[in-house]
């Protein structure tokens, strides 16, 4: 059950140690979106000074900022803490204040670098490069876990998106079609399963994507599910448990297998030592 956990995390780590039952729309809140800070040099400059020479903390969480933000007044922010705050101070009826000096704190007012840090964020920037009403997307995951959350967040984010898993068989068909015929940009997320059980063909000109290290004879074989890939794009995570899989499955043949409990490939993949 380890490897599967390390594999998600790979993916995003919000969908380690998760069940599907958890991922409720009140699980995940639409995401404050932030304003980019090297759109404020005088801010850009201050936030690059105060995290990289004066290693300033987090005043909510007393640690060192997590994908720092900078307010308007100068002061720095994990992005989850300065999120939960300014959500907070929301629900109430008296204005949002910055937690460090209490001056008046609006949406506007917090910058962020945009450096994507997650598979969804990188997905979502390469998605919003073709917008066109001829845009459409193929997403293929190991997990039906990731696809839902990737579901979910695509549709707040204002994506068209449809999904085949296998919970979902009977009416894949129904789904792809759909998919071959409304305009875009639409975004179809499909898991490994659903696609070698219902050997569908999606007949399409559209972007292919896999999040997931997998033997190159099933990456042959999902990109030939869709007739008209116009790119693929596999997503990797360097120097992660993915990137050891990945290495090791495509040093063996089509033909071999290797078992992930073997003590030599687990110590390989967790980095272990042998003894």
């Amino acid at each position: 059950m380890v490897l599967p956990k390390l594999r998600k995390l790979c993916v995003h780590f919000v969908v380690y140690n998760r069940s599907i039952d958890e991922f409720s729309s009140d699980a995940f809140p639409r995401e404050i979106e932030y304003q980019d800070v090297s759109t404020n040099i005088n801010l850009q400059s201050i936030l690059t000074r105060k995290v990289l020479q004066e290693k300033v903390q987090c005043s909510i969480c007393l640690s060192t900022p997590s994908h720092a933000v900078i307010t308007g007044c100068t002061h720095v922010f994990c992005q989850k803490c300065i999120r939960k705050w300014f959500t907070s101070g929301k629900k109430s009826k008296d204005p949002t204040t910055c937690p460090y000096c209490r001056g008046l704190l609006a949406l506007n007012d917090m910058f962020s670098e945009t450096k994507p840090t997650t598979k969804l964020e990188i997905l979502m920037q390469l998605l919003r490069e073709d917008t066109s009403t001829k845009s459409k997307s193929v997403i293929f995951t190991r997990y039906t876990c990731i696809v839902i959350f990737f579901l979910l967040h695509l549709r707040l984010a204002g994506f068209k998106t449809l999904s085949c898993t296998t919970n979902t068989l009977p009416y894949c068909e129904n789904t792809i079609k759909e998919f071959e015929n409304i305009d875009g940009p639409v975004v179809l997320l499909v898991d490994f399963q659903s696609s070698r059980r219902h050997r569908f063909t999606i007949n399409a000109a559209c972007r292919v994507f896999l999040l997931d290290a997998c033997r190159k004879s099933i990456k042959e074989e999902l990109v030939a599910c869709v007739t008209q890939p116009l790119c693929v794009l596999r997503l990797i995570s360097q120097n992660t448990i993915e990137d050891k899989i990945l290495s090791l499955k495509e040093s063996f043949s089509q033909t071999e297998t290797f078992d992930f409990y073997d003590k030599e490939i687990l110590r390989y993949i967790l980095q272990e030592d042998s003894t």
